[in-house]
């Protein structure tokens, strides 16, 4: 596959994930990435220091902590792919920064283009948004599901509920990285602080290529130079708690749509698979 990674090599970078939530079988362009990061020539690993990383990365850590002030501060986590608590990047990062956190999935299917989900994944996104929402629930904050173009319902949930951070775990597709880039831009530009995390990914693709900076080709350089990077960070527990919620307006998950009716062709799939976190 010129210009691109092997299925071999995609998949020991890949996770193995047996969490409820995940998309599977998702392909992934790794000649792009939404970040500078591979501009600025310098690999730091996600559990390196912080500080670090950092300098090397001034735009992805700005601003955003706890104010010295005593005034609250507010994170919102855009919930994507990544549907579970435990070994959530952006979940954790915005529990570390702020004292209050609203939590909320975007519904935008056309922004996927042209690899929006069918029906088998429709089906699965259903119930692994119930069961998120589930286990929000019991962490003591409700999960908010919205309808609708990603950056104009994040512009006016960071004006209406005074945002001080947007936090997402990444994508890799084409369109979605294309998509980010704009709302990172944009929210930026307006003074919201946003910083995007990988949490589905051993190590990211810009940190594994060539001296040319291509994917390889041949799977022993490859091999080598992903052992060359050291152990990936350590999985992250899910929260116990979350703080008290914030009052936003939710759309009825049903009202979407997701599941078949007739015909209700899922129903080995419900003997099958219980979408959600393990």
């Amino acid at each position: 596959m010129p210009g691109n990674f092997s299925a071999m090599q995609l998949a020991l970078l890949h996770r193995t994930r047996t969490r409820r939530g995940e998309r599977f079988g998702r392909k992934l362009d790794t000649r792009f990435s939404e970040t500078s990061s591979k501009q600025c020539g310098v690999v730091v690993p996600y559990n390196s220091c912080r500080r670090f990383h950092s300098q090397v990365h001034p735009h992805e850590f700005s601003c955003c902590t706890r104010s010295p002030h005593g005034i609250m501060t507010t994170g919102l986590v855009w919930f994507r792919r990544d549907l579970r608590l435990a070994d959530n990047p952006a979940l954790s990062e915005a529990l570390a920064r702020h004292d209050q956190i609203i939590c909320v999935y975007i519904h935008a299917p056309d922004e996927e283009a042209p690899w929006q989900p069918g029906a088998a994944s429709r089906w699965w996104l259903h119930h692994s948004l119930t069961a998120l929402a589930e286990d929000l629930r019991e962490c003591g904050s409700p999960l908010r599901v919205v309808k609708g173009e990603s950056l104009a319902t994040l512009r006016d949930l960071v004006a209406t509920h005074k945002v001080d951070a947007v936090y997402w775990n990444r994508l890799y597709e084409p369109a979605a990285i294309k998509r980010d880039r704009t709302i990172k831009s944009v929210l930026r530009d307006a003074g919201t602080t946003t910083e995007s995390f990988n949490a589905s990914l051993l190590f990211e693709p810009w940190q594994v290529e060539t001296g040319q900076g291509d994917p390889y080709r041949v799977f022993t350089p490859f091999w080598k130079r992903v052992l060359s990077l050291g152990d990936p960070r350590s999985p992250q527990p899910a929260p116990k708690a979350l703080p008290p919620p914030t009052e936003i307006e939710t759309d009825r998950l049903d009202d979407w749509r997701l599941e078949p009716t007739k015909p209700d062709w899922a129903g080995g799939m419900r003997e099958s698979w219980t979408p959600g976190e393990a």
